[in-house]
């Protein structure tokens, strides 16, 4: 009888593949671009703008997505200030930016707690 499984495949990325140890992935990437747009709509449009505030959010989602939290944080805060001097308190920009900041300070705070995410069950727990 005849072997019908699949040959295998060496693990890992491959040599020159895009994501390698020598060039940034895609979320880095990510982030450069939208900091290449936010200087863009900063320089034409001015920092108050409904567009760069929301490339100001975009921003601080790319750095969430890329895993560098404290940066993320840094942004939206930025992004709330200039958003509420232009807009208002009650604006749904603002409102929406303070929104993601809490949710940035929430995801920040749980990474980290002594024990890490989701191990609340263990707390006072000890070893048998």
């Amino acid at each position: 009888m005849r072997d019908r499984r699949r040959p295998t495949r060496p693990r890992g990325r491959p040599p020159g593949h895009p994501a390698g140890p020598e060039q940034p992935g895609p979320r880095h990437r990510s982030v450069e671009a939208t900091e290449s747009v936010l200087a863009d709509c900063v320089r034409f449009l001015g920092p108050g703008h409904p567009r760069t505030l929301t490339t100001r959010r975009d921003l601080a989602r790319a750095h969430r997505a890329a895993g560098v939290l404290p940066e993320a944080i840094v942004v939206c805060e930025r992004a709330v200030r200039d958003s509420t001097r232009k807009m208002g308190d009650d604006h749904r920009i603002t409102r929406t930016m303070r929104s993601e900041l809490a949710s940035l300070r929430g995801k920040l705070v749980t990474m980290t707690t002594p024990y890490g995410p989701g191990a609340s069950h263990r707390v006072g727990r000890t070893a048998d």
